[in-house]
């Protein structure tokens, strides 16, 4: 009997000294817990202009839209465009977190312009409505060739930004 009582006793000591170590550390780990959900949680609810953008093309239309969001330049390693106007759109309104207000709506759509304009051109119009104010940014696609053109001065803006950084 006294083999069998023995293993019972290391195991009572093995617990117990699990359960020290734990009761030692656990501020040490409550701690780590606690900053990470104050600089993670907020991070990973942030919205941002992908979230709050309204989409529903299909066919060439998507692929307009899909080749305005990804253009990256003519040396395909700048900002993509879509990068552009969110980083323009948050440095004015720096103040306030203009994605998670509740009046604030961002709509992408395309228009196949091929009649006016030739084969493979859309018109992509990308629409933000905030609290504040309602912009337009209109852009020209050739979705045979990739080439892009604004339409106008504020989609001319966020272009060159993409072009030339």
């Amino acid at each position: 009997m006294a083999k069998g009582s023995k293993p019972d006793k290391d195991k009572k000591k093995q617990k117990e000294s699990k359960l020290k170590f734990l009761k030692k550390r656990a501020p040490i780990y409550g701690l780590i817990i606690v900053i990470t959900v104050i600089f993670l949680v907020p991070e990973l609810t942030q919205s941002d202009l992908q979230s709050i953008l309204i989409d529903d093309a299909t066919g060439n239309e998507k692929l307009a839209i899909d080749m305005i969001k990804s253009y990256d330049g003519p040396n395909q390693k700048g900002l993509q465009l879509i990068d552009a106007l969110s980083d323009q759109i948050n440095d004015e309104y720096s103040d306030k977190k203009i994605f998670d207000h509740k009046d604030t709506v961002a709509n992408i759509f395309a228009i196949d312009t091929a009649e006016t304009l030739g084969q493979g051109t859309h018109e992509v119009h990308f629409t933000f409505d905030t609290y504040k104010e309602n912009r337009e940014y209109v852009w020209s696609i050739n979705i045979d060739t990739g080439e892009i053109k604004a339409i106008n001065p504020e989609a001319k803006r966020i272009l060159d930004l993409v072009n030339y950084s």
